[in-house]
């Protein structure tokens, strides 16, 4: 269903008020299935997003023999299948799956 999302939080605090959210929207999409559950019966949980200041994956080389695959965020399971092949590619000298400009921009030095 998803999850909250605060920029200005630096700790994975659970709170009410998120988790109310929470299956508000659970509710929404799926009434079927929680719309007799009780929110204050159900567990929750609180967790860091990583996620870059531009909200753009991070990906390829960051110094001689390190490469990274980072900051996804909540696309991680769209991204990570693409950023696999972008960097499998890279490590191997392959050709690289996307245009130029695209790879270009997912480049981690972008960030520094």
């Amino acid at each position: 269903m998803g999850g909250t999302f605060d920029e200005s939080v630096s700790a994975a605090v659970k709170t009410q008020a998120d988790h109310v959210t929470n299956y508000e929207r659970a509710v929404r999409i799926l009434p079927s299935v929680f719309g007799n559950a009780e929110p204050d019966r159900r567990a929750g949980w609180a967790g860091i997003r990583c996620v870059s200041r531009d909200r753009v994956p991070a990906v390829g080389p960051v110094m001689d023999e390190v490469s990274v695959c980072l900051g996804m965020g909540s696309r991680g399971f769209g991204w990570a299948p693409l950023a696999d092949e972008v960097l499998a590619s890279a490590i191997v000298g392959a050709s690289c799956p996307l245009e130029q400009s695209i790879a270009t921009g997912i480049l981690p030095g972008r960030l520094l």
